[in-house]
């Protein structure tokens, strides 16, 4: 039905995002992003058409993209929360995801073997991005741990993955207590 509304109206910027919505819920993420930039093309001014479309981009693997419709976001609402949680996220997760995938390519080179691994202090970097993200996320929402923010999440994530780390841990292991704190 919302395919014939768009199509008898195409300026619909509502049913364009409803539309966007919904394949977004069918995992139809190509159509879902179409749609999306369609009505955000339509109401440039929506802060949350931005954020549904970063949302979405960041589901689909486009960090940078995923950023820009974040920060869009928070200039058209500067209180917006989510937005300051979906940019946390994707540069935090961007960070740990690229760590992760290095570690896995760096063992099947090296046979399972660490010895001359490039990636050998994957661990500590990853320690030192989370780190960057809380700092960057305290610093740009202004927050401290306790008051009913993301960072009461985040401060014992990344607590729970330092403390991995140090304890000779995995990225592996580390990532899976970060996500149990």
């Amino acid at each position: 039905a919302l395919k014939r509304v768009v199509a008898h109206d195409p300026g619909n910027k509502e049913a364009w995002s409803t539309l966007g919505w919904l394949y977004s819920q069918r995992r139809d993420n190509s159509n879902a992003a179409l749609a999306l930039e369609r009505a955000v093309a339509l109401d440039p001014g929506d802060y949350a058409k931005h954020f549904n479309l970063g949302f979405l981009y960041h589901e689909m693997g486009r960090g940078g993209a995923a950023i820009a419709r974040f920060d869009e976001t928070l200039r058209l609402k500067p209180s917006e929360d989510r937005a300051l949680y979906g940019r946390g996220l994707q540069r935090a997760g961007s960070a740990v995801a690229g760590l992760a995938l290095a570690e896995q390519d760096a063992t099947t080179r090296a046979g399972s073997s660490s010895a001359g691994d490039p990636w050998a202090d994957r661990e500590a970097r990853a320690l030192t991005a989370l780190t960057a993200a809380n700092e960057a996320i305290a610093a740009l929402g202004r927050a401290v741990p306790g008051e009913k923010t993301m960072l009461d999440a985040l401060v014992p994530a990344r607590e729970a993955f330092g403390a991995t780390v140090h304890a000779g841990g995995s990225l592996r292991d580390a990532t899976a207590r970060a996500a149990a704190a």
